[in-house]
């Protein structure tokens, strides 16, 4: 049933166009919706069909046909003719490329040595101006094909311009696939089946041709479950799926290595900075790292985002770790020396029960661990162990020089006084 924000021209355009495309209503009515509000002004029929077409070819079949176009046993066909009399012409996508007439070994460098150059500076301007050389030549091509009845001097011509487009695509460097016959596996969203050149058809590419790209099929011979594609039952329509092209260079490699006996590429991750929680890593960083194993697309923002944000919180955890640390390593448990109650100046110090340090009572505040203490001079030491006590005696100083006895909070560490003590 048709909807009611599609045009009755969309329809008869489409049904024209693609006899044996089922669409969905609710594809077709989402986008005749998008074409509309996209415009600048409402559009004519003509501008929105264009719009929707546009689409249309834009978009994986799977998510377009309601039902199958092509038969189910097609593949095991011995002979016969796929989409031939009243039944009208196929649109199919491609799902797989390869060609068959150059060596596996050859395409996998071709293609290394793309994703390569893609990473550079200047490698997107470098394989757009190989495309437009490729274009150039398969021009060239079409002209020779055209013009195969003139006179001699024309064919002179011809060849001299065969000639130079041959040249020029021998002075490309190695991002260029060589050309020969081209293997595609085409789907119409439910069944695949294989289709090879039987004639070269310019319009398609290693290069060029993306997964997605739509062709319509019209009286194509079938021959042990293969279709032979020609320029006259073959018409390409173009488009790509984002969704079908995402990983396919990837893919394509792993593919060709495997045919030479290689391992697959590694898969790619971006660094991660674990965000800890009691040395345990969080659960968001966690389906972070999932999701990036996975492969989704257009998280690299996102993931940049969260990333950094965790590198900061990491970085404020250390620094406030580090500062930690050394407090304790400098002041460590210290002295809290103060006049007795009604003592003067120059008489005897009491410490707080929390002290780890003590001194005779009017003697110096001395800087060296109490072991060094102890054995300097006359001095001497004795430690109680089981009550954690340690007294140290220093020269003496008269009658009132009695030990002031602490507690100390660490036997290990070793304790120095500090000036604000």
């Amino acid at each position: 049933m048709a909807s009611d924000n599609v045009p009755m021209a969309v329809h008869n355009w489409l049904r024209g166009s693609y006899p044996t495309l089922a669409i969905k209503d609710s594809w077709l009515a989402e986008a005749t919706t998008k074409s509309i509000q996209a415009a600048p002004s409402p559009p004519t029929d003509p501008q929105l069909i264009r719009a929707v077409n546009a689409q249309l070819l834009h978009a994986d079949l799977a998510k377009i046909a309601s039902v199958a176009a092509l038969p189910k046993d097609v593949a095991s066909w011995k002979s016969g003719k796929l989409a031939s009399g009243q039944r009208g012409a196929i649109l199919l996508q491609v799902v797989g490329k390869l060609d068959i007439g150059v060596s596996a070994h050859t395409q996998l460098e071709v293609l290394e040595a793309r994703r390569d150059a893609r990473r550079t500076l200047g490698g997107a301007a470098l394989l757009a101006q190989q495309a437009q050389a490729s274009a150039n030549a398969a021009a060239s091509s079409s002209t020779q094909a055209a013009v195969g009845g003139l006179e001699d001097d024309k064919d002179a011509g011809d060849h001299m311009a065969q000639f130079n487009a041959q040249e020029e695509a021998a002075s490309l460097p190695a991002t260029v696939f060589p050309r020969s016959t081209l293997q595609l596996d085409l789907s119409d969203g439910f069944n695949t089946i294989k289709g090879f050149e039987h004639q070269r058809i310019h319009a398609l590419s290693m290069a060029d041709t993306g997964l997605g790209a739509k062709l319509l099929l019209k009286n194509v011979d079938v021959v042990k479950g293969l279709l032979l594609l020609t320029p006259e039952n073959t018409t390409v329509r173009g488009g790509v799926a984002k969704e079908l092209e995402g990983d396919a260079e990837r893919k394509l490699i792993d593919k060709l290595r495997a045919k030479l006996g290689k391992d697959p590429l590694p898969r790619q991750r971006a660094p991660m900075s674990p965000r800890m929680d009691h040395g345990i890593m969080s659960r968001s960083a966690s389906r972070g790292a999932l999701e990036q194993e996975e492969g989704q697309e257009d998280l690299f923002e996102e993931e940049e985002a969260i990333m950094a944000e965790m590198q900061a919180e990491q970085a404020a955890a250390e620094a406030a770790a580090a500062a930690a640390s050394k407090e304790a390593s400098t002041s460590g448990p210290r002295v809290a020396a103060t006049l007795r109650p009604g003592a003067q100046e120059g008489q005897s110090l009491s410490a707080s029960p929390t002290s780890s340090f003590i001194r005779p009572a009017g003697s110096a505040l001395s800087k060296r661990p109490l072991s060094t203490q102890a054995e300097a001079g006359d001095t001497s030491s004795r430690s109680t162990r089981g009550s954690k006590q340690v007294a140290v005696k220093g020269e003496p100083q008269g009658e009132d020089d009695d030990f002031v006895m602490m507690e100390r909070n660490d036997e290990e560490n070793p304790i120095v006084l500090s000036d604000s003590d």
